[in-house]
């Protein structure tokens, strides 16, 4: 079985530097990866989908300059 790291929301809004609106914004608006739902009431991101995603846009951004 492979470790996979999981994230909580605040543990993303440290991570990506941004405010809880930013982050739903993100989720609806620009393929953020969605959570994982592990009880009713709990939410949790996998590390590599997030960092796959911030590498994601640092290419975008080579790309266009």
């Amino acid at each position: 079985m492979t470790d996979i790291q999981l994230l909580s929301r605040n543990e993303v809004l440290t991570l990506l530097s941004v405010s809880k609106s930013t982050l739903y914004k993100l989720l609806r608006d620009s393929g953020f990866p969605k959570p994982i739902h592990l009880s009713d009431r709990v939410r949790a991101w996998k590390l590599s989908e997030v960092t796959d995603w911030i590498e994601a846009r640092s290419a975008e951004r080579e790309q266009a300059a």
